[in-house]
């Protein structure tokens, strides 16, 4: 995705080949920067946006798969965290000017300082995720009683941007209290919850990057599309279609997105999407047992005393820290050494002569994944058997558990038609289903 500079980001004015030189200027610098991605095309990114990209937190997401363990199913699900959050934060503009264009100014005015806490929330928005995704998450910190979230930390490492480029920031009108906003962006608001934005009327925003009201992001219009191309899936979501008919109303008092009622059907194929997704690929049987391992190996690591160093430029040396202290939002110097590279630095440590018995069984785990020799599926079992094995975990055998959740609300989804332009409803109204069915497998895997 890039190229020049280090970056592969050539201005807009250097794509025209002006001066005729090919090469930017200082003041050439500050101009929008074009991205070739393989989903989008080209991607005009505003000046703000690349010099968060060319920093080290934001460039730490080049070595952190998309899919975690899914690489190990799929050769193809290769994508990191980097270039997704920057398909999102292409996204996020389109969708926001797209609002801006089709929105009576009546209704809300949308500043240009909204579209750029807009593009910036979906840019930073994954800054937070450790090694293999999500898989850090489940299989490593919540087991060991760490319940940090990703997406705290990724606004805890956004504070730390603003903090090395403030005057940068302030340039484009972005100070304290917009990243205050940025950050409830990222973590996105219930419809019952209040937020910062409630006084301005402009709630809407709170639907772009991570919607908690109705489930229909840029987040998802992305990594829908890009682990789509990624594992080599067809699928029929269109989110030009969404943008085409996006509109903010006045729904219940809040403003809200709206979408026009012929787009039902590119709505209901974005969720079967989803849902195909998990099924395919994001709780695959393998793929899940792959992730189990790792975590376990990441367990017995950290009870065999691995630590591994990082630069701390507060003592402007190298330090040491556990797998389980770097997810501290006090300290985030450790983790942001955290990568997926940490798998190859932990089996080296197990060879280690003297080194504990815990990490000498991580490598060895690690080792039986990068070897293929991974745990056995057996069977579908019960959840009173999988309750029974939490309380009292056998070393011969793992029992996981794979959830299915429809998220597609037809109540919380709102959208208007032809006849009556500015009055919208619930899509319930017309779209008739069950709505939050889930579905519990439970899954038992031989050591």
């Amino acid at each position: 995705m890039q190229g020049s500079e280090g970056t592969g980001v050539p201005s807009v004015k250097e794509m025209q080949g002006s001066e005729g030189t090919g090469v930017s200027s200082g003041s050439e610098r500050r101009e929008s920067k074009i991205f070739n991605d393989p989903i989008y095309g080209l991607m005009e990114l505003d000046p703000l946006l690349v010099a968060i990209i060319n920093t080290p937190e934001f460039d730490r997401l080049r070595f952190i798969k998309q899919l975690g363990g899914n690489y190990y199913v799929y050769p193809g699900a290769s994508h990191n965290r980097f270039e997704h959050c920057i398909g999102v934060s292409f996204l996020a503009g389109k969708l926001i000017e797209a609002l801006k264009q089709n929105t009576c100014n009546k209704v809300v005015e949308i500043t240009d300082v909204d579209v750029l806490c807009v593009k910036v929330a979906a840019l930073c928005h994954d800054l937070g995720h450790g090694p293999y995704s999500h898989m850090f998450e489940r299989r490593f910190l919540g087991p060991l009683g760490n319940k940090v979230e990703h997406e705290e930390l990724s606004c805890a490492i956004l504070d730390r941007i603003y903090e090395g480029m403030q005057n940068t920031f302030e340039e484009r009108g972005l100070s304290q209290d917009q990243i205050a906003i940025i950050k409830e962006l990222i973590i996105g608001k219930k419809t019952t919850e209040s937020g910062l934005l409630d006084d301005k009327q402009k709630r809407f925003m709170y639907e772009i990057v991570a919607n908690k009201c109705c489930e229909i992001d840029v987040d998802k219009w992305d990594y829908f599309t890009r682990d789509c191309h990624a594992l080599g899936l067809k699928h029929g979501f269109d989110y030009q279609r969404l943008l085409h008919s996006a509109r903010v109303m006045v729904y219940e008092g809040k403003t809200r997105i709206v979408y026009r009622d012929k787009v039902i059907g590119d709505i209901e194929e974005l969720f079967y999407t989803r849902t195909r997704l998990h099924k395919a690929a994001y709780q695959h049987r393998v793929s899940c047992c792959i992730e189990i391992m790792i975590g376990e190996a990441f367990r017995l690591a950290h009870s065999g005393g691995y630590t591994f160093q990082y630069w701390d430029p507060t003592k402007q040396g190298l330090q040491s820290s556990s797998l389980l202290d770097a997810a501290n939002l006090k300290n985030l110097s450790p983790y942001l050494e955290l990568t997926d590279d940490i798998v190859r630095d932990i089996t080296r440590q197990s060879h280690v002569e003297g080194c504990h018995p815990d990490l000498v069984k991580a490598g060895k785990v690690l080792e039986r994944v990068l070897r293929r020799n991974i745990y056995k599926y057996t069977c579908e079992t019960s959840e009173d058997e999988h309750k029974a094995w939490k309380k009292k975990p056998n070393e011969d055998f793992v029992i996981d558990v794979a959830i299915f959740e429809d998220k597609m609300n037809t109540d919380n989804i709102l959208v208007y038609s032809k006849t009556n332009p500015d009055t919208p409803f619930p899509l319930s109204k017309i779209l008739k289903r069950k709505t939050g069915e889930i579905e519990k497998i439970y899954r038992k895997y031989n050591k």
